[in-house]
């Protein structure tokens, strides 16, 4: 008898440890699944959407508005000195070099965007920058 319970014993761990391997196979492959899923887009952060910066729309727009309309960025005898902000090339350059966000965020000393635009737009310009500074 004694005999017989420890081989039904056994058979339940047994059944047990199946089960539970069974189990976490299951919630694995559920896992799994969602990691397939495409990832969303980036949150809005504070109100400062970043998902679709647009080169034509809001990049060269800011630029021309202040900082190649005064003079500073427009020649190489500006303000600006030898960082010119004219041709996309001159803005891609500055940008995937980091010297376009440094001079937005003033940490080269440089003149920057108004205070009351700068945080949404120094977001947005890092997002363009961060999908490889697009001309879109």
């Amino acid at each position: 008898m004694e005999n017989q319970f420890r081989k039904i014993s056994s058979i339940l761990h047994i059944i047990l440890i199946l089960l539970f391997i069974l189990s976490a196979l299951s919630i694995y492959s559920c896992n799994k699944l969602d990691m397939d899923e495409p990832t969303p887009p980036p949150p809005v952060i504070g109100g400062c959407d970043t998902t679709n910066v647009s080169y034509s729309a809001f990049i060269k727009t800011t630029l021309v508005k202040n900082c190649t309309s005064s003079g500073c960025h427009s020649t190489a005898s500006g303000l600006g000195g030898t960082v010119l902000l004219i041709t996309y090339d001159n803005i891609k350059s500055a940008g995937l070099s980091g010297n376009l966000l440094k001079g937005i965020k003033g940490t080269m000393g440089a003149y920057i965007i108004p205070q009351s635009d700068l945080g949404c737009d120094i977001l947005k310009f890092q997002a363009w920058v961060n999908k490889g500074a697009l001309n879109n």
